[in-house]
């Protein structure tokens, strides 16, 4: 069973890379509404795909799910997009890339009639100029991005604002089971939270948030430069806007809806729990769309796949991390049977997660505005 889930996150992964990769390198104007449509459907499927699992796959008299019909059924529709974006996804050269690749032909073909015509050169050594160098497994724009000590700092503030956004939504259900006396106390108040709900209200306003943090990122960040052949883009009205600072913005939400449950304002208050699934959920979401583009405003989009899988391995590892962080501090306050209820259970997990996430901001910061960071260097995010 492990190995086969690590083939289907191979190729779950794949094909989510290679739909934002082709989205970055074809839509270069618009690449924050680019990036968040695909990346806003990848987070939108699981809430619409466990609709489908509970209502087709579901045996309706016990109960039961039937595993190996669902996995049947997702072999062959995984198969059918595979198949689809193979031959669908392309990426599509611009008008001035073609003129150059033009200029190219014509320089080589006029290369090889001098070549042939002079003194001493045979046909095969014409050929072999042409034959192209084989590119190494690491090339020049991928150990720049590595080297670039701007990056590293990205990507640790990436890893500590997805890794707590990662934790929330994995433990979420465990997190709502302490906010009330377990059914067996004393206390009659009963836990009205449905965590059902809230999954979903994480999925919409993740979704939602992606989408708008796209557009926002598109219409008041400033203009990404492509080439001096490009004419400037026509002056707009409204004030710009760094995509920095709608990072922050959105981290920002993140930070308050963790310190809302730090504080324990939902203990025993679980209709206010909407406030936090929604935040985080909002913060999560954008975060994971405006990063993506900021990888692709400063180091390019030729190597943008290499370079985004790169900083989005941090969220996997960032998840096994604070998900550890809470599931200590719940063992840790847990009765003889293993259950936990009340605010020991969280509130010191999510500080951590609250000055994680402050801590990801002090590194953008420095990435941005720090003294080598991309302000100084004139690179415009």
């Amino acid at each position: 069973m492990v190995l086969a889930f690590v083939f289907i996150g191979m190729g779950t992964s794949s094909m989510y890379f290679a739909g934002v990769t082709t989205s970055a390198k074809n839509f270069t104007g618009n690449r924050g509404l680019a990036l968040s449509l695909p990346i806003a459907a990848f987070g939108l499927s699981s809430l619409w795909q466990s609709q489908v699992v509970s209502r087709v796959f579901t045996d309706k008299t016990t109960g039961e799910l039937g595993i190996s019909t669902i996995f049947l059924a997702y072999a062959v529709f995984l198969l059918v997009i595979g198949i689809l974006g193979a031959l669908g996804l392309k990426v599509i050269k611009s008008a001035e890339e073609i003129s150059r690749t033009g200029e190219r032909e014509s320089l080589l073909e006029g290369g090889q009639r001098s070549v042939g015509a002079s003194y001493g050169t045979t046909v095969q050594e014409a050929v072999d100029e042409q034959v192209p160098e084989k590119r190494p497994l690491i090339n020049k724009a991928t150990w720049e991005f590595l080297t670039d000590n701007n990056m590293w700092f990205f990507a640790a503030g990436v890893f500590l604002v997805t890794g707590p956004g990662e934790a929330f939504i994995n433990n979420m259900g465990t997190l709502i089971t302490t906010l009330y006396p377990p059914p067996s106390t004393a206390s009659q108040i009963r836990n009205p939270i449905d965590p059902a709900t809230h999954v979903s209200i994480v999925a919409a306003t993740s979704t939602i948030a992606r989408v708008v943090a796209g557009i926002l990122s598109d219409y008041l960040a400033p203009p990404v430069p492509t080439s001096d052949a490009c004419p400037p883009p026509p002056p707009r009205k409204f004030p710009r806007c760094s995509r920095m600072c709608l990072l922050f913005l959105f981290a920002f939400l993140m930070l308050l809806g963790n310190l809302y449950v730090s504080l324990g304002y939902v203990q025993e208050n679980g209709e206010n729990f909407w406030i936090v699934s929604s935040s985080i959920g909002a913060g999560y979401g954008a975060v994971f769309c405006l990063a993506p583009t900021v990888v692709s405003v400063v180091w390019g989009t030729e190597n943008f796949g290499t370079n985004w899988g790169i900083v989005t391995m941090t969220p996997a590892v960032g998840a096994t991390v604070f998900g550890s962080i809470f599931a200590w501090g719940y063992d840790h306050y847990a009765d003889k049977n293993g259950i936990c209820w009340g605010e020991d259970c969280y509130s010191a997990s999510f500080m951590v997660m609250v000055v994680s996430v402050a801590c990801a901001l002090v590194g953008w910061s420095i990435a941005w505005k720090g003294p080598s960071g991309w302000s100084a260097r004139g690179i415009t995010v």
